[in-house]
């Protein structure tokens, strides 16, 4: 990205990754919203192209429906902070340089690009007619790859802005919740684990002064019960939005698509820790394996 930047002319750069198949007018889209000053990045809808190959497309389906649809429209609709996800959207290249460039120790430069952009007094804004076509991954192991790297990228991010989010006079009292809530958004399912198995050793426990400590676990367990929903609740209601009633009827798979996460988001909290304490790198890239044939989803 940095080098690519070198190369790059112009004060407004649009991103897509290679998987990508833009819209012919997304670029009027997207750049029309520098027109506010106060904007320093802009983020389109990702779109899957190749939803009908198997079930894990589908899921995968489902999943940006909800993201995209109603959680990054909502925060751009309640003055929120909508992500800049690093494609299908853009920057103002002064800002960056002023940044240092992105920072290539993070496995996820957009996240934290978008922290950077809030806490310099910039917005990010969601175009969500800003339609590009990408190929899902399509196995669950290049979904473990794809999503452990998210997951590991966003909790280094995390760690790196939680303290300037709290400090920063930049953001105002809801940005700073939700910006919060956002950072954190990748422990809820290792906090889920955790929950679970307090509650199993609840269960079993014959030791009221073991049961007396574990108790202090149930506030997790039932924000886990009560949260854990809101992400189903979004696809549905973004699938309804979209008019794709038939898709509906594989929400309920999206719970073992959850269960799957709860492993890769506990693996990438452990690995980043061990990391930590070895002081090895905590940027090794796992690159998402893609086949390319997405034009034959194309309807020309």
């Amino acid at each position: 990205m940095n080098a690519g930047l070198k190369l790059a002319t112009g004060e407004i750069v649009l991103c897509f990754d290679a998987d990508y198949y833009p819209q012919r007018d997304i670029v009027e889209k997207l750049v029309r919203e520098f027109v506010d000053p106060s904007v320093g990045a802009v983020q389109g809808r990702p779109v899957v192209w190749n939803e009908a190959q198997n079930a894990v497309t589908r899921l995968v389906r489902l999943e940006r429906v909800g993201g995209y649809r109603v959680d990054q429209e909502a925060r751009d609709n309640l003055g929120l902070i909508p992500q800049f996800g690093g494609t299908t959207g853009g920057f103002r290249r002064s800002i960056l340089e002023d940044l240092g460039g992105f920072d290539e120790s993070m496995l996820t430069e957009d996240t934290d690009l978008t922290f950077q952009i809030y806490l310099a007094g910039f917005k990010v804004r969601y175009v969500g007619d800003a339609e590009c076509y990408e190929e899902a991954v399509d196995n669950w192991k290049a979904y473990w790859r794809q999503r452990h790297r998210w997951a590991r990228g966003h909790m280094q991010v995390c760690f790196k802005h939680t303290p300037r989010v709290l400090r920063s006079k930049k953001l105002n009292a809801k940005e700073k919740i939700d910006g919060l809530l956002l950072l954190h958004v990748y422990f809820m399912p290792v906090l889920t684990l955790v929950a679970s198995v307090a509650g199993v050793a609840l269960i079993i426990a014959h030791s009221s002064q073991l049961i007396n400590v574990l108790w202090l676990f149930m506030p997790l367990s039932f924000y886990s019960i009560i949260g854990n929903f809101a992400p189903f609740f979004e696809i549905g209601i973004g699938a309804y939005l979209d008019g794709r009633t038939r898709i509906q009827w594989l929400i309920p798979l999206l719970l073992f698509a959850y269960l799957y996460n709860v492993l890769i988001c506990t693996k990438a909290f452990l690995d980043l820790c061990v990391a930590k304490i070895l002081r090895r790198s905590q940027s090794d890239w796992a690159k998402t394996h893609h086949v390319g044939d997405g034009n034959c989803y194309i309807e020309n």
